[in-house]
């Protein structure tokens, strides 16, 4: 049964997608969040914490630590203070029947992984790909979340991208699931993909 929540999630977002006018050629969907703008000014000034990255399936959970590397070399030659985390935040009780309900909801398990961390980082980054397996018997990411807030737990410039999204769709994120040079290379691709959505989102170079 939580294999078919996990792909009822991904499909049925489509319909919150299609309120947003020009999503398409968006890195991601972001809500609204008051932190933004301050996050953003005041990037290069900060220490950011990077939690590993993980890929989860309703039947596993696993590390993404080459995509996690990605990120702080995007944000190491942007001038910013980084910190490796090497505690992965575990999102595996939470279910829901769209990607955006699972999103909010999971983005409350980070904020208690923040408050409870003394990690001293003024904000945190964490990116976890959702990930399936179609009837060709392919691995397939069918969204990735990035989870960024503040060291009070807060929403800072959190976003999400699926299908929806050309960055994403174009990127082909799929891979034969018994063979595993396609799946180090699904890997590689998905941290292209991370890091482009990451420097449009924070205007990074």
């Amino acid at each position: 049964m939580a294999q078919y929540v996990m792909l009822g999630f991904l499909c049925s977002f489509s319909l919150f997608l299609h309120e947003s006018p020009g999503a398409m050629d968006s890195a991601g969907f972001r809500p609204k969040s008051d932190c933004s703008e301050v996050f953003l000014r005041d990037l290069r000034s900060k220490r950011i914490g990077l939690f590993p990255v993980i890929g989860r399936s309703a039947r596993e959970v696993v590390r993404f630590d080459t995509v996690q590397r990605d990120i702080d070399a995007l944000l190491r030659k942007n001038g910013i203070t980084t910190r490796l985390l090497t505690e992965a935040i575990d999102t595996s009780r939470v279910r829901g029947a769209a990607q955006y309900g699972y999103f909010v909801d999971c983005m409350k398990v980070v904020t208690e992984s923040v408050l409870r961390s003394k990690y001293g980082c003024d904000y945190y980054i964490m990116v976890e790909a959702l990930l399936t397996r179609n009837r060709s018997n392919e691995q397939v990411i069918g969204g990735i979340q990035f989870y960024i807030v503040n060291d009070a737990g807060e929403n800072a410039h959190s976003f999400l991208m699926n299908s929806h999204h050309r960055l994403f769709s174009d990127a082909r994120l799929k891979a034969r699931a018994d063979d595993e040079r396609e799946k180090r290379e699904l890997i590689r691709r998905l941290g292209r993909v991370v890091v482009k959505a990451l420097k449009e989102q924070l205007h990074l170079q």
